[in-house]
């Protein structure tokens, strides 16, 4: 399974996207936290508040659904191929 990231995430890893490894009833949050150690870098704390829920302004796609309209980082990834992490984003 692909794990891509996003904007500034992106560019705090260095890397675009990692790989890790999805056996049957894998969640979002634990294949998030195997990316994480792939990459060596903390981030987890970036993305979801204490009770692992994304930041507002950012964002965490199964396969393009988003996750906070399913089980959160409780959603098994099931068949799915890819995890989409984009960090809390603000403008004008």
């Amino acid at each position: 399974m692909t794990v891509k990231f996003f904007a500034t995430l992106k560019l705090k890893l260095g890397v675009a996207s990692v790989e890790v490894d999805a056996e049957p009833g894998l969640s979002v949050g634990q294949a998030i936290k195997r990316a994480e150690q792939s990459t060596g870098r903390s981030f987890w704390s970036e993305i979801f508040d204490q009770q692992g829920k994304t930041f507002p302004g950012g964002m965490v796609l199964l396969d393009g659904a988003n996750i906070a309209h399913q089980n959160g980082v409780d959603t098994p990834v099931g068949d799915a191929e890819t995890i989409s992490v984009f960090p809390p984003a603000g403008g004008g």
